[in-house]
C-alpha cells in the first residue's frame, strides 16, 4: 500500500453530495470516503431569481444568464433532491408536440 494522501478544500455543502461515490469511482476503488467537516457559513452575492429587463442589463448579462448563475443552480439542485417543484418546463406529451406529416412546399 501507498502512503496516505491528505488534501483540504472548502466547497459547498450542495457540491459536496455524491462527492464520496465520485472519489471511488474516479480511483477504482483505491480512496477510502472523504471526511467531511463544516467550516464556515458565507453570504452569496448573486441574486438567483435575476432576469434582465432592461436592453442594457440583456447586453452585460445575455439571454441565457441563469447558466452561470451558481446559487440558482444549487436552489434547483436542493429542490430536486426534496422533490419539490422546480422552474423546469416538462412536456407532458411530446408525441402530440411532433408534426408526423410531411408538407409539400410545392
Amino acid at each position: 500500500m501507498g502512503q496516505p494522501i491528505s488534501g483540504e478544500a472548502h466547497l459547498p455543502v450542495v457540491e459536496s453530495f455524491g462527492l464520496a461515490t465520485a472519489l471511488l469511482i474516479q480511483t477504482s476503488g483505491a480512496a477510502s470516503n472523504p471526511q467531511l467537516i463544516f467550516s464556515h457559513w458565507s453570504i452569496i452575492d448573486m441574486d438567483p431569481v435575476f432576469n434582465p429587463q432592461t436592453e442594457l442589463e440583456r447586453e452585460d448579462f445575455g439571454e441565457r444568464v441563469h447558466e452561470h448563475n451558481y446559487v440558482r443552480r444549487y436552489i434547483e439542485a436542493v429542490r430536486k433532491r426534496k422533490g419539490l417543484s422546480r422552474d423546469e418546463k416538462i412536456v407532458v406529451h411530446p408525441e402530440k408536440t411532433r408534426t408526423l406529416k410531411r408538407y409539400d412546399a410545392g
